[in-house]
């Protein structure tokens, strides 16, 4: 069952906050994740909560600011059992569209918002960690069989991008965007 957090969820959650983010983001020393266990915490009355609750207790979370998702979680002894997309799932029937940011390293987090049809819309680094991480998106549209030629990407009209080009060899996922100039009438390439 998924439901809102409550207040004394907040230990349960923040443990499986820093449990899931040592494991899964192995290239980052564990170090940073405990330095920033603590204001975790303190932002996670602030942020929007949703849990995913069994008869063992909480399995798994979402947080959101917004339309912005901080991360989706889930203990490591209950992934691969459709938690996450149940969780994604969940929260993609309230918002018309998500954004987040996820660390080009953690591969198997790439693919699964791949699957769940968020794009990859741009790439930066996380000043906190020096690590390389994608911007992606999920529009409401992209769910409801709009498509541009593009597979499962979902561009914006007019906004000078391609859908990047994504192939992988192995465990590595390589990104390319294209710009494109646009052309008027009367005055040629803008």
């Amino acid at each position: 069952m998924i439901r809102s957090a409550r207040e004394q969820d907040a230990g349960r959650i923040a443990d499986i906050w820093l449990d899931t983010n040592v494991k899964a983001h192995a290239f980052i020393p564990d170090q940073y994740w405990r330095a920033n266990f603590e204001a975790v915490k303190e932002m996670m009355p602030q942020a929007e909560l949703y849990v995913y609750e069994d008869e063992q207790g909480i399995q798994g979370f979402v947080g959101l600011q917004k339309d912005y998702v901080a991360g989706i979680f889930v203990r490591s002894e209950a992934q691969s059992q459709g938690i996450g997309k149940k969780l994604i799932g969940f929260v993609k029937g309230r918002k018309e569209r998500l954004s987040l940011k996820v660390y080009q390293k953690n591969r198997r987090a790439v693919k699964f918002y791949l699957s769940e049809r968020f794009s990859i819309c741009g790439e930066g680094i996380d000043e906190g960690t020096g690590e390389a991480e994608y911007t992606m998106e999920w529009k409401m549209a992209q769910d409801n069989g709009v498509e541009n030629g593009a597979g499962d990407l979902q561009i914006e009209k007019n906004s000078g991008i391609i859908p990047p080009l994504i192939t992988q060899k192995g465990e590595d996922i390589h990104v390319r965007t294209f710009q494109v100039a646009q052309y008027t009438k009367n005055q040629g390439r803008s």
